[in-house]
């Protein structure tokens, strides 16, 4: 039997139902995003108010359009919407799916979208998601997936006080985010909300004379999570859909559905990278657009060999202008911290050295390294105080 039928075989017998997309991703269109066909199940939500653990139910209908998309080592968050006439005030239904699995279902928003997303939290991938009602009553409130390496997701109560332009900091091990009082109808909110999120844990600090709340995420339950065939197979293997540009990162599989070495970033329909020796690309972090900047996307990279772990690149999207791409950079090694600052982003990496390069006369240990991002480029910097870990075999 011939390599590619053996491959064939493989995918009959575990992937029935999981098919490729047939056309390319259409980017510069956020009206219609590209179908695509995975086979997720679905779930109910949650009572309101209620933190949310994922379950497994109905398949989903054909006509679910892929809006965006996070690909990472623990599994892919998509957003998917779908055209529902009569369900909800805008007729629409907004899906969050993990690897192709339904974790909520929303036909009350007029969006759903990827507010903020990293994954140097390791071992879990956090992604903050914008909902907005619509209207004047309020602007948007927010929720946390969080996707462990093992078990099920879990996500979050909606918080905020309505404020759509929160002031949003990545710190060591997770985020802050700050909420000002949103006018309702001539009448504000009691007092601003400060969130901090640490440790898969959302915590609601003191202000204005209001005690701190622990927001738990939900008890973990539920099958095990496998991972959606479909998925390795899809020509998306990225998409942020951001208020400063649709961003892609495209994957063209082989003649029998693998993924090719071969993978392009576009915003708004047009190529700003293209990698012919990547194995892997994804989104690393999102950065929310501030005043300093426009949103910012860290993609990282890979050959699959073991000579370097990952590089990295920052593209920021500014709306009307053409996009700022750096070129590559880091040290070889993964899963960098990512820190804002006064509008600065910055990624901290710790030591990276093979383990043979050990034996070798004279070895010294190499330094960490920071990357900082302004206005278009990176400026590295030696870290005074590095992490110990060896990051390479």
């Amino acid at each position: 039997m011939t390599r590619i039928s053996i491959r064939l075989a493989l995918f009959l017998l575990l992937g029935a139902g999981c098919t490729a997309t047939d056309a390319p991703p259409r980017a510069a269109s956020r009206a219609q995003p590209p179908a695509t066909a995975p086979a997720p199940t679905a779930v109910a939500d949650s009572p309101a108010g209620e933190d949310e653990t994922a379950d497994t139910s109905a398949p989903v209908p054909p006509d679910e359009t892929l809006v965006e998309k996070v690909s990472s080592y623990v599994g892919a968050v998509a957003i998917t919407s779908d055209s529902t006439p009569g369900r909800g005030p805008f007729g629409r239904t907004w899906r969050v799916w993990v690897d192709g699995r339904e974790v909520l279902a929303d036909s009350a928003m007029m969006t759903v979208r990827v507010y903020a997303a990293t994954l140097a939290l390791y071992p879990r991938v956090v992604v903050v998601l914008e909902m907005v009602p619509g209207g004047s009553a309020c602007g948007a409130r927010y929720r946390i997936l969080n996707v462990p390496d093992q078990g099920p997701p879990t996500l979050t109560r909606e918080f905020g006080t309505c404020d759509d332009l929160p002031a949003f900091t990545w710190v060591r091990g997770g985020f802050r985010m700050a909420f000002e009082p949103f006018e309702r109808s001539g009448r504000a909110t009691p007092a601003p909300e400060r969130y901090e999120y640490r440790d898969s844990t959302l915590v609601r600090l003191a202000d204005a004379g209001r005690p701190r709340e622990v927001i738990r995420p939900g008890s973990v339950g539920g099958d095990p999570w496998l991972p959606a065939w479909a998925e390795a197979r899809s020509r998306v293997g990225g998409r942020l859909s951001t208020p400063d540009g649709v961003l892609d990162i495209t994957n063209v599989p082989t003649e029998d559905g693998l993924p090719a070495n071969d993978h392009s970033v576009l915003v708004d329909g047009d190529t700003v990278v293209k990698e012919q020796f990547a194995l892997t690309m994804r989104v690393y972090a999102v950065v929310p657009r501030t005043g300093a900047h426009g949103t910012l996307v860290v993609i990282d990279y890979a050959d699959g060999g073991t000579a370097c772990e990952a590089l990295f690149r920052v593209i920021e999207l500014r709306r009307g202008r053409p996009p700022r791409v750096t070129d590559e950079f880091g040290n070889c090694g993964g899963g960098p911290e990512v820190i804002t600052r006064n509008g600065v982003l910055r990624l901290e990496f710790a030591p990276y050295w093979h383990l043979w390069n050990e034996r070798e006369p004279g070895f010294r240990r190499p330094p960490g390294y920071a990357y900082e991002y302004r206005g278009g480029t990176v400026v590295r910097a030696t870290l005074a105080s590095a992490r110990e870990t060896a990051a390479g075999q």
